[in-house]
């Protein structure tokens, strides 16, 4: 296990691989909530792929997931 602090945030990862890829995301790609969640309601969650040019010019992406009451639970 790998630990690093980043943002004033502490990660650990299952490698360093892993933490070379936290490190070096795109600043604006950082800056987005892994996770939003609100505390009450019954709804889906949604998994998001989150595009951003990177710091050398390739396109970075990390997901994301989201879940709000106002987006209703609507299984049939």
């Amino acid at each position: 296990m790998v630990c690093l602090q980043l943002a004033g945030r502490l990660f650990k990862a299952q490698s360093l691989r892993l933490v070379r890829k936290m490190a070096t995301q795109c600043p604006k790609l950082a800056s987005v909530p892994d996770v939003e969640i609100d505390n009450e309601g019954k709804f889906k969650y949604v998994l998001i792929n989150v595009h951003s040019p990177g710091k050398d010019g390739k396109e970075e992406s990390k997901k994301i997931v989201r879940g709000f009451k106002w987006a209703p639970y609507h299984c049939k």
